[in-house]
């Protein structure tokens, strides 16, 4: 890899690379970096593969549109060729459709927009193959709209020719089976109608919450799909207009021919709200008599024809089968078109019916074939999806999580094997029936599984069997349901949620019921949002929930949690005292909150509000070191007490500034004696700490960990003379502190080198007015660092100024990350 671009980790994989977030040095910024797969045993030439990635490269390196991933660059390395695209923030259709069914107007714009990115792709001469839902992604637009970007021709060839693409060293279906087309299955020459038949499998299954091609097994779904067994989409979604109906099984037409040449044609009939089906085909007729005659070259007693006559079930469909027509074959059968009945002679096959047969025979034959030679007996063994569902984000059904639910019962290994491939399952149906089938569970192993594959699998079914499990249950089970609740739930339920927060009435529920709210809350982007969750459960709750809601709207980094605590430090009484308990862990701390408590402060309790008030000025993150020691300097005549004395001298000791230094100095020879002892040690720790400012210079400047001044709680985290880092931060009480001397104003951008073997953990970096929220990045081991992009921030005039490192969402169970240093580049 070149030193222009640091892998941060591994994202996702394409159809022939793994896709990697990097960071791009030169011009700052994150993109995806692709790779080739690692070859196995078996498997074809890595140099084809690679030339393959590199053809992909440079062919989509000239296509520059909206609606298609952009390529930034292609290189090779010692090991392999990669290729640089814009890295992408949003969701795969897969996990909308997941949701329910798109609005009309929502519907149009998927259509519109992937089909123009198909005909600017289709002008190069490519054929992407394997096209599903998991390669269209759905950016969210500041506007409130959305982008559609179609993702990896990883699989496109540049040429007309069949090519053994449905294969992979086991044999499986490369890409997805749900969306590929006929000619894909007969091995047949590809063109742009195959991916025309896969854009219709995928508006069929969004419009009508199923896939129009379907079975139990995969050779189930292979035969629907060359037999063309469809229902036609207008008896499923009678609601919507008849052309767009049509037009889409239109795109899914049994022969090639019976599609739409290419995206160019298939959009300009959209836009023309024509469907492109002959009108005998999109409007059907009535429905045959109830006797069928089926004549067939079968012979009676004596050798004469026999005529076989069936009566049709009351309310049966018949099965749709390939028609005949061309080179004078004769067969008597339904038309694959919807309506067009043709009845034809039978005295003989027409060849694609045999060629369809011949494929399903065979494929049949090859199963039994593999089970003889392993020497089992032909039936069905659940244990088999264990094999069959591998990688990084296996492709599934509903039934595969039935199937591996079935697996979880049989052995505690099986149970292990199976929840693996259920947390990281994909597909359609997958999270709701892992919800659905957790909802009817009974209590044992399998329903602990599905408690754990629910927490990966978000779905609204998941989230509310886990919600009553949770009220059902105590102890590990609880605290375990609790933490999937808090994985998978949606930051919207928050109020609803809160509701049930007095059911958990014991110091370890609600611990667990509050840690996994906080994890909900985290995944909701707008930080003021997170504040509004919470606030209706504020007004009614009692005194520990109010403890907890409080903690909770601390770890939010929303400057209207600031407002919020101003008015329960204003509110006196229990309270104020919940306010001021909540404040030993605040991130984000602003100039009003600090307003707010010396306020408080000055009408009395001074044990109680002092300390807290010196403790809340000394971590304002916008106030210069000058206006935090003036801030200090307004509590001097509130410490009146020696609990007041003392924790005026500890927050004044916290701070390194050169203001802070001429301070404590000024009041070594104060007159008050009790003050003068609390203030010695104070005095040595703002020398210590003010040896260490740094003043500012243009480019890079590395703040060593240490350097750093730990505030909080001093039996929490430490810096490890041993591995120059500090770690053991399990303390929201926790935060970290660095001096700096600004000597004019500048714009600085902060990386912090850190190290986490815990997921979904985030941290707070605040300078100046700003304040910044950032993901922990999980890396290979405690000693293993990785740099996190934090974040740029702008201090608008020179003075002496801190950095703040806080914790954001954390349980307080596990170390939320170890610091080895954070970089300020100054532009």
């Amino acid at each position: 890899m070149t030193q222009r671009y640091e892998v941060k980790g591994k994202i996702g994989h394409g159809g022939l690379g793994e896709v990697y977030l990097a960071y791009d040095t030169r011009l700052d910024r994150e993109v995806a970096l692709k790779r080739v797969k690692p070859q196995e045993e078996g498997e074809g030439g890595a140099d084809s593969l690679a030339a393959d990635l590199l053809r992909e490269a440079k062919t989509l390196s000239a296509l520059q549109h909206p609606n298609i991933v952009t390529i930034y660059d292609v290189g090779r390395d010692d090991k392999g060729p990669f290729v640089i695209m814009e890295f992408l923030k949003g969701e795969t259709l897969d996990e909308v459709i997941e949701r329910g069914k798109l609005s009309p107007d929502d519907f149009r714009q998927v259509v519109l927009q992937t089909m123009e990115g198909m005909v600017a792709a289709q002008a190069l001469g490519l054929v992407h193959r394997d096209l599903k839902p998991g390669n269209l992604m759905v950016i969210q637009l500041p506007s409130g709209k959305f982008q559609i970007k179609i993702l990896d021709f990883g699989l496109a060839k540049f040429s007309k020719l069949a090519v053994p693409q449905t294969q992979d060293q086991e044999a499986g279906i490369f890409g997805s089976i749900f969306f590929m087309a006929p000619e894909q299955f007969e091995r047949l020459p590809l063109d742009p109608r195959t991916d025309m038949y896969s854009l219709g499998c995928i508006f069929y299954q969004i419009l009508a919450q199923k896939h129009p091609f379907d079975g139990r097994t995969p050779v189930d779904v292979m035969v629907s799909h060359l037999q063309h067994l469809v229902t036609p989409l207008h008896e499923l979604r009678r609601d919507i207009p008849a052309w767009m109906a049509d037009w889409v099984m239109w795109l899914i037409g049994r022969d090639m021919d019976d599609r739409p040449a290419d995206a160019a044609t298939a959009l300009e009939y959209f836009l023309a709200e024509k469907s492109g089906l002959p009108s005998a085909a999109a409007h059907p007729p009535p429905p045959p008599p109830p006797v069928v005659k089926v004549v067939g070259r079968g012979t009676g007693p004596g050798g004469q024809t026999q005529t076989v006559t069936t009566r049709a079930r009351p309310g049966s469909r018949s099965q749709q089968i390939r028609p005949g027509g061309r080179g004078g074959s004769h067969s008597s059968a339904m038309s694959s078109r919807p309506g067009a009945i043709r009845v034809q002679k039978t005295d003989r096959l027409h060849w694609s019916s045999v060629l369809t047969g011949l494929v399903v025979v065979g494929i049949c034959l090859w199963i039994f074939w593999k089970i003889y030679e392993s020497g089992q007996k032909p039936k069905f063994n659940p244990r088999d999806v264990l094999t069959t569902l591998k990688g990084d984000a296996p492709e599934g059904n509903a039934e595969s999580v039935r199937t591996l639910v079935i697996v979880a019962g049989m052995s505690e290994e099986d149970a292990k094997s199976a929840l693996e491939i259920l947390k990281k399952l994909k597909g359609s149906g997958v999270a709701d029936t892992v919800g659905e089938e957790l909802a009817k569970a009974e209590k044992g192993p399998v329903r602990n599984v599905l408690i754990e594959a629910a927490g990966a699998q978000p779905s609204t079914a998941g989230a509310a069997a886990l919600l009553k499990i949770a009220l059902e249950e105590t102890g590990d089970v609880r605290t375990a349901t609790l933490a999937a609740l808090g994985a998978s739930a949606l930051p919207s339920s928050v109020p609803e949620l809160m509701k049930q927060a007095s059911k958990f009435n014991d110091e370890n529920s609600r611990r667990s019921f509050f840690a996994a709210i906080g994890s909900i809350l985290a995944r909701e982007p707008n930080r003021d949002t997170r504040v509004k969750s919470l606030l209706p459960a504020l007004k009614s709750a009692d005194t520990e929930i109010r403890i907890a809601i409080c903690r909770l709207l601390g770890t939010t980094g929303s400057t209207r949690a600031n407002d919020v605590l101003s008015e329960e430090i204003a509110a006196g009484g229990d309270r104020r005292r919940t306010a001021i308990d909540a404040l030993k862990s605040w991130s984000c701390a602003d100039a009003s909150l600090a307003h707010a408590v010396f306020t408080a402060a000055q009408s009395g309790d001074h044990d109680l509000l002092t300390g807290a008030y010196c403790r809340t000025v000394t971590r304002v993150s916008a106030f210069t070191g000058a206006e935090v020691v003036d801030g200090l300097k307004k509590a001097l005549p509130l410490a009146d007490t020696a609990k007041s004395k003392a924790e005026f001298a500890q927050a004044l000791g916290s701070l390194g500034s050169a203001e802070a230094l001429a301070y404590v100095n000024e009041l070594e020879a104060s007159p008050d004696v009790e003050l003068s002892e609390a203030l010695k040690p104070a005095q040595a720790a703002v020398k210590s700490h003010n040896a260490l400012v740094r003043t500012l210079k243009s480019g890079e400047n590395h703040l060593d960990s240490s350097e750093a001044v730990i505030v909080g709680s001093l039996s929490d985290a430490g810096y490890n003379k041993d591995m120059h880092y500090l770690s053991g931060w399990r303390s929201l009480h926790t935060r970290f502190a660095w001096d700096i001397v600004v000597p004019e104003g500048m714009t600085m951008e902060v990386d912090v080198l850190q190290s986490s073997v815990v997921k979904d953990r985030s941290f707070f970096v605040s300078i100046g007015a700003a304040s910044q929220e950032t993901d922990v990045l999980v890396t290979r081991t405690t000693d293993a660092f990785m740099n996190v992009k934090a974040g740029k921030f702008t201090i608008s005039k020179a003075g002496s100024w801190r950095v703040w490192i806080e914790a954001g969402r954390t349980t307080e169970t596990e170390a939320l990350m170890n610091i080895r240093k954070v970089t300020l580049k100054v532009e």
